[in-house]
């Protein structure tokens, strides 16, 4: 026997691990033979000692069988009947796939003396109960095959996978932790029939599972199940409130009623949500999803009679926004919309709708759609001041320009005369009246440029530095060299008031300031005591 367990462990183990959904789980030290299984006529997997109890004449079917047990046992499965059956049923697909041999087993006699309702079978007592027992094992697995034994491979690995990790049916597959719990017969026939989708499963268990009072339970089952169903349909891809999926798993039918009442319109609105965002190409707002999703009393089944509807409403809001700042515009609007951030605004909804604030990308999507409304006129505004300051810079170029031609032209050399006699230019020392009489000195004779040999007017020039004073000689400049004065503009030179501009040169009054006479007598003229006159 030693070789041919090692073979069919060896092939088969990783087999039946596919077949389950689950590893191995341990548990498991030794394979046995003794005789004992063929006396009280079954083997047996021993959790306690970690071993399995094999008859001598051990098949491929008992084997898998005793080995299955390590994963459905009742500290997982609550009812005899379903973890039996169960386990003969995966040893069959073990088997099959191996390429072993199966000995079929006979369908029972429903109506024989010995049998019992699957539900109510347990250790049986008394002088029949290897009868009892033998009815038990051929009914537990008829039932389970009927209820799972058509099922694809991976449908099948699903629900084994469920029983094993005590998973609700109202639940998504894989996951025990919403609703999780050791599994009877009440959860094995949700999974078969909700999740598997078998129809005819509560007909198998009237015939096989349950008596008359559990019989009874089938019908306020189903039409809780109606309703449920007529409710998954409605709110489309979501799953169901976790409150109506607890009543649902508990088989709480009254308390489902109530929720699904509360609900309301809650579900209709949940999918018109779903299409709206998928019709926009749009995120949906995962907290409103959370929001149906996790709802569990009456309060939150209200609150989401007024959620929904305004989700929709916003979703339309951001979708119109998204819309108005991707549609193509004239490039006036387009640098509007650029200038007033149309679509960082438009992003901004996208964005706050999806992690559901409701309120805030609102605000975002109606303050894209109003701003992109004004983005020609913005737009319009932006071009208009580009050409102000433009046409200013020019302005101020061509007024720059101006200044300058007109500070040039003041820069010119002393007035070349010819032909013509220059203004006196008059040199005044400061002192009294007697000492600017006798240091007064006004040029009228021209002086001749000894670079060209013209006649040239210089202008006038007091200068201290050729004031004598004690000790001191006054050097006078070269009044006949080229450079002996700066530049100045005939205009901008001052003139002495008194003196008359317009008086020959050749007049004799005009000889020299300080030797003018008087007209009438000839003598001196005072200039000072002129002036003051």
């Amino acid at each position: 026997m030693g070789d041919f367990v090692e073979q069919q462990v060896t092939a088969g183990l990783p087999v039946l691990e596919e077949v389950v959904g689950h590893p191995w789980p341990g548990g498991l030290e030794v394979i046995r033979e003794d005789v004992s299984p063929q006396v009280i006529g079954y083997a047996w997997f021993d959790p306690d000692a970690d071993e399995i109890v094999v008859p001598e004449d051990l098949d491929e079917g008992l084997l898998f069988h005793e080995l299955t047990h390590a994963w459905l046992d009742p500290l997982h499965v609550r009812e005899r009947w379903l973890y039996e059956g169960l386990t003969e049923v995966v040893a069959e697909r073990v088997v099959s796939r191996t390429d072993g041999t199966w000995d079929a087993v006979p369908v029972p006699d429903r109506r024989s003396d010995v049998a019992v309702p699957l539900a109510a079978w347990s250790e049986p007592a008394g002088e029949r109960a290897g009868e009892v027992d033998d009815y038990g094992y051929a009914a537990s697995y008829t039932a389970v095959a009927d209820l799972v034994g058509d099922l694809d491979d991976e449908t099948f690995t699903e629900i084994v996978a469920a029983v094993y990790a005590g998973e609700s049916a109202y639940e998504a597959a894989g996951s025990a932790e919403r609703n999780g719990g050791r599994t009877d017969w009440r959860r094995f026939l949700d999974l078969v029939e909700v999740r598997a989708g078998v129809a005819d499963a509560p007909e198998v268990f009237r015939t096989w599972v349950l008596d008359e009072a559990g019989s009874g339970a089938l019908e306020q089952r189903a039409e809780a199940l109606a309703a449920y169903r007529a409710l998954d349909e409605a709110d489309a891809a979501w799953s169901t409130p976790f409150g109506l999926r607890s009543a649902m798993t508990h088989w709480r039918y009254p308390a489902a009623a109530d929720a699904v009442a509360a609900l309301g319109t809650a579900p209709a609105d949940a999918a018109a949500l779903q299409r709206a965002v998928a019709e926009a190409g749009l995120t949906e707002p995962a907290s409103v999803r959370e929001a149906y999703q996790e709802a569990a009393d009456a309060d939150e089944y209200a609150a989401l009679v007024d959620l929904l509807p305004r989700a929709v409403d916003v979703v339309g809001a951001v979708d119109t926004a998204s819309r108005t700042a991707a549609a193509e515009r004239d490039p006036v609007s387009e640098l509007g919309e650029l200038v007033l951030a149309v679509d960082a605004s438009a992003s901004d909804a996208r964005a706050l709708l999806a992690g559901g604030g409701l309120d805030a990308a609102e605000d975002a999507a109606e303050r894209a759609t109003s701003r992109a409304g004004v983005a020609t006129w913005a737009g319009a505004g932006v071009l208009l001041l580009a050409v102000v300051l433009v046409g200013g810079a020019v302005l101020a170029a061509r007024a720059l320009g101006r200044r300058r031609a007109r500070v040039t032209s003041h820069r010119v050399t002393p007035s070349r005369v010819v032909g013509g006699s220059p203004p006196p230019t008059v040199e005044s020392v400061g002192g009294s009246a007697d000492a600017r009489r006798e240091e007064t000195r006004v040029s009228t004779t021209p002086h001749e440029d000894r670079g060209t040999g013209e006649e040239q007017d210089w202008a006038d020039r007091s200068d201290d530095s050729a004031r004598e004073t004690p000790g001191q000689a006054t050097t006078e400049p070269d009044i006949g060299s080229a450079g002996a004065f700066p530049a100045l503009a005939n205009d901008a030179l001052p003139r002495d008031p008194d003196v008359p501009t317009d008086v020959d040169p050749g007049d004799p009054r005009r000889s020299a300031v300080g030797d003018e006479t008087d007209p009438d007598d000839g003598s001196p003229v005072d200039p000072a005591r002129s002036s003051d006159d």
